[in-house]
């Protein structure tokens, strides 16, 4: 209830500063929104988040491990704020997310593995695609930010999922600090919903991206193997993997059309899954509820424990995924046809 009301009225306030201010996201050619909208959600958020967790840190005497992580997201939720007022070049802002993921895999997670006499080709490629991972996973959540209340709608359920986990695992602080992002965003919805009046900005979404890049790492690293795809409690991994499933195979999707298409595949387009909806005649609220259904979908499957290899859910989801734009894309052609 904290982070809800401080996250509530932070909102209102950025809204009225914005106004006052004129601190505003533009319309381009590659964004759904007609009008200007503030892109300062980020800092509602932020504000409903970090308050309650750093008194929660006080008082639960988290490890350092905890505190880097806050550390670095707070890092680069202020990194993404900056971006929304300069707009920072898309490259700049991938080795940023490399530096991120490597600060969060090699002195987070351990930092003997930094020292040159334990580095070996097992723990180098463990590092190395872990790095690869977490930099998909924020990139992932940061570009599905692109329609009115849908990354909002699923990280709320993405916390829950691993809420979830965290709590059969006895995770206090892990859990509390869902809840409270669960609390902020619900109230930064509010605003979002369309027709949205404020948006979370690169600030937001590569905080709640880095957040889901951490909960996959507290996973990681609670399995067994060195290698992220490896033996170990696949149980456990692949309900971490249906958790950022959908955002994922979204941004495979999209960068393999640039690619095809022989554009710059980190330049922004209309290609999301959220854009599909919209061009077969979904309006704002159906998107968010379609989008959403195939989210629960991927992250149902998991955790009634279908797969008990993480390949084969993988395989199965990716399938699933294929088949679903493609009938998205029959009923696009027929309804192109028929005009």
């Amino acid at each position: 209830m904290l982070a809800f009301g401080l996250a509530f009225f932070a909102c209102l306030l950025v809204i009225r500063i914005a106004n006052k201010y004129a601190i505003y996201d533009k319309p381009t050619s590659i964004k759904i929104h007609k009008k200007v909208v503030t892109f300062l959600g980020s800092v509602a958020i932020l504000v409903g988040f970090f308050i309650p967790v750093v008194f929660a840190a006080t008082k639960f005497h988290i490890g350092n491990v905890l505190l880097y992580e806050l550390a670095l997201l707070f890092l680069i939720s202020i990194y993404g704020v900056y971006d929304d007022f300069v707009i920072l070049n898309s490259y700049r802002k991938l080795i940023f997310f490399v530096v991120v993921s490597f600060i969060l895999c090699l002195i987070v997670e351990n930092p003997e593995a930094i020292k040159y006499q334990n580095l070996n080709f097992r723990n180098l490629a463990s590092m190395v695609s872990r790095v690869v991972i977490y930099c998909i996973v924020i990139n992932a959540f940061n570009l599905i930010d692109g329609a009115d209340g849908v990354l909002a709608t699923i990280s709320i359920v993405s916390v829950m999922a691993y809420i979830s986990i965290f709590s059969q695992l006895h995770l206090i602080f892990e859990t509390l600090a869902g809840l409270t992002l669960i609390g902020c965003l619900f109230a930064y919805l509010i605003f979002n919903f369309t027709p949205a009046s404020i948006f979370m900005g690169d600030g937001g979404s590569l905080f709640i991206g880095l957040y889901f890049a951490i909960c996959t790492h507290n996973i990681l690293s609670l399995s067994n193997s060195a290698f992220p795809f490896g033996e170990g409690d696949d149980l456990l991994l692949i309900k971490s993997a249906s958790i950022v499933a959908l955002p994922i195979f979204d941004l495979f999707r999209v960068f393999i059309i640039r690619i095809y298409r022989r554009a710059n595949p980190l330049k922004g387009d209309r290609n999301h899954i959220h854009h599909l909806f919209q061009r077969i005649g979904f309006s704002c609220k159906q998107v968010i509820v379609a989008v959403l259904l195939i989210h629960i979908v991927f992250i149902s499957i998991a955790f009634v424990n279908v797969f008990h290899t993480l390949y084969g859910y993988i395989l199965f989801i990716s399938s699933l995924y294929a088949l679903i734009t493609i009938i998205i894309a029959e009923l696009e052609a027929k309804l192109n046809f028929s005009k």
